[in-house]
């Protein structure tokens, strides 16, 4: 394919910065992003990548149905251009259901979305100005393989994680305090009756 997979940050941990963690502005991130593509020796074969314009930046935990709406329109206005391959970059907090709401929106059309998003952010804030990578964050391996997930070009909306990617309709996150009430009522409901 030779189309520029767009690229769209909208903000989450996988942006955030300083102290405390707030996300950057899209143009402070793309500026950053581009430099430490540079200084990471990107290669002729990596895909194309082009910005698609966003003015919707925050924190993954604050959206609203609104938002989603607005992701979507952003999206099918690329498409009507002609542009089939995305990466957007969203928190975890409702990155399930932005990736759900989106394969149900898309359903059925050749538009290749592929959402991530990390748990620790891109940039390490132990060192401010500096915009240094975090050795320690997941974000360069997850949108790494988001962009060659992408490049394929296969439809669909896919989640992008932790080295692995699933159809957004399947993904649920899960955080600790979840699975232990999950084992807790389990254990509640299996619990033998005493006679």
């Amino acid at each position: 394919m030779s189309d520029p997979i767009q690229l769209i940050y909208a903000g989450g941990t996988f942006g955030s910065y300083g102290k405390p963690l707030a996300p950057l502005s899209a143009d402070i991130f793309y500026l950053r992003y581009k430099k430490l593509l540079a200084e990471q020796g990107n290669t002729t074969g990596s895909p194309e990548i082009s910005w698609l314009d966003n003015t919707l930046i925050k924190d993954s935990s604050q959206l609203t149905p609104v938002d989603f709406v607005h992701f979507y329109q952003l999206l099918l206005n690329a498409y009507n251009q002609g542009n089939k391959r995305f990466v957007l970059i969203s928190g975890t907090d409702t990155l399930s259901y932005l990736g759900a709401f989106l394969a149900e929106a898309f359903a059925g059309s050749d538009i290749c979305i592929v959402v991530t998003g990390s748990m620790r952010p891109l940039l390490d804030s132990e060192v401010i100005h500096s915009y240094d990578i975090d050795a320690h964050s997941d974000a360069w391996g997850n949108l790494n393989d988001s962009l060659k997930l992408a490049a394929a070009g296969e439809s669909g909306v896919k989640i992008s994680f932790g080295g692995e990617s699933w159809p957004a309709q399947t993904v649920q996150k899960f955080t600790v305090m979840t699975l232990w009430h999950l084992l807790v009522t389990l254990e509640q409901r299996i619990q033998p009756t005493v006679i």
